[in-house]
């Protein structure tokens, strides 16, 4: 028994040198985590409290549908899927050996129109002279019945003094009165040729508006002749391809679909107890899933005007049976701040989180507190 007892007390110091250690371990784990809930807890009281956070949140971007806008036989494709185009850049074209026909032919009605214009222009021209011919046949004629009236005079004279027969001076009166019968067919002849003149205006301006009719048919066949090479719109990448040569295609037939690469955008669907603090402007933290945890900078550019179940095909009626509170939605319209590096790995579609930094906003809730009781205190008046 005293050699156990020896055993006992030989092994008891080194437990008592221990209990400092641990205690000191003890001490540091207290300190360290304080001093953790105290950085946690300002970082949660000036920040982490006016985040609005949401994982519903995708890429967007306003991809356009290519559609041809005349009907025919695809000749050739010019881009390949997953090709970056420019604006106005051709993407298909369209036989137009049909559309070139019509054109040659209101081409050629054209033509035919100027040079009846050019003929109804002649023809007035023409009028023009024959009415100066007239009038030079009235005024020739006024002189011959003037010379007649004299001569009837001189013989008139001269019947009365004897000088000269009864059956001259007879046929002097005849002469007036046949100047004056020929001074009166030019007359009419005179008003006939001028009168023909708002007929063959009348001409020009149907072969005007003819001209201006074939015209714009010709502008319109050229339009659609152009249409047949098929263009971008945007600027973007074409996906979706589904175009091949030799296809008959439609107006309105999609044949691929082109995807904007600058002017991406994020939806994010916040809850709608998220959305009193959120005002248009405010910064956002975005994550994107497909970039390993980098961050990008956005802001909120505008909220919708309804939740996501106002547009949907079927709303949800409430007003009957059982009824159960869903949480609704709220999508927010967040603008990507990305340089030309970004856009090299972002894509419609991705997955997102985004953080809303909506400090400041106490104010406006206050505000809309106050507006409601003074509104209610005036409708009571």
């Amino acid at each position: 028994m005293t050699d156990q007892t020896d055993d006992t007390s030989q092994e008891s110091p080194p437990a008592k040198s221990t209990r400092p250690r641990l205690r000191i371990a003890l001490l540091i784990a207290v300190c360290l985590g304080l001093i953790a809930a105290v950085y946690w807890g300002y970082g949660y009281i000036t920040v982490g409290r006016f985040q609005e956070e949401t994982n519903n949140a995708y890429v967007q971007a306003d991809s356009v549908p290519v559609a041809p806008k005349v009907t025919g036989y695809v000749r050739e494709v010019l881009v390949s899927d997953n090709e970056f185009v420019e604006i106005g850049q051709p993407l298909a074209r369209i036989d137009a050996s049909d559309y070139q026909s019509t054109v040659d032919a209101f081409r050629a009605q054209l033509a035919a129109a100027n040079a009846q214009i050019v003929a109804a222009r002649a023809a007035v021209d023409e009028q023009s002279s024959s009415v100066a011919q007239a009038r030079a046949q009235v005024q020739a004629a006024t002189v011959g019945v003037e010379y007649a009236k004299g001569s009837a005079r001189r013989y008139a004279v001269l019947s009365e003094a004897g000088a000269e027969t009864v059956e001259r001076y007879d046929n002097s009166r005849y002469d007036v009165d046949r100047a004056k019968a020929e001074r009166n067919v030019r007359q009419k002849a005179l008003a006939s040729a001028q009168g023909r003149f708002p007929a063959l205006r009348g001409q020009i301006g149907v072969a005007l508006a003819q001209r201006d009719v074939i015209a714009a048919q010709l502008a319109q066949a050229v339009e659609t002749q152009e249409d047949t090479i098929i263009r971008a719109t945007v600027a973007g990448t074409v996906g979706s391809k589904t175009v091949r040569v030799g296809q008959f295609v439609q107006p309105g037939q999609r044949l691929m679909t082109i995807v904007p690469s600058r002017e991406l955008y994020i939806i994010a669907n916040f809850k709608e107890t998220q959305l009193a603090r959120i005002r248009v402007g405010q910064p956002v933290s975005i994550e994107i899933d497909s970039l390993s945890g980098a961050t990008l900078s956005g802001e909120v550019e505008s909220l919708a005007p309804a939740t996501g179940a106002e547009f949907s095909l079927i709303k949800p009626e409430n007003a009957t049976g059982n009824f159960t509170k869903i949480v609704q939605r709220i999508p927010v319209r967040i603008r990507i701040f990305a340089g030309p590096t970004a856009e090299k790995f972002l894509r419609a579609g991705l997955s997102a989180t985004v953080s809303v930094n909506t400090k400041g906003t106490d104010e406006d809730l206050e505000n809309l507190e106050d507006e409601s009781r003074k509104m209610a205190t005036s409708s009571r008046r």
